[in-house]
């Protein structure tokens, strides 16, 4: 079963979570637009009780790179 960070960004960007890797990234999902991206943030924030600044979302520009911001946070994704 997909991770809870899979499962948001399945969500978000309405793509298969189990094909999903560390460095898909609005290259690789062709629904990730900028406007989706604030989508994923507040996702990411109600699903994780976690509140995201301006420089987190600007760092959360892949699968990875969500999993560290959200680890930095004391997040277990």
């Amino acid at each position: 079963m997909p991770d809870r960070v899979a499962q948001v960004v399945s969500q978000v960007f309405g793509v298969p979570a189990e094909g999903l890797t560390d460095a898909d990234n609005p290259d690789t999902i062709g629904s990730w637009t900028s406007i989706a991206h604030i989508h994923l943030i507040m996702a990411l924030q109600d699903e994780f009780g976690v509140t995201l600044d301006p420089d987190d979302a600007v760092e959360m520009l892949s699968v990875g790179m969500i999993r560290s911001v959200l680890a930095g946070k004391g997040v277990m994704a």
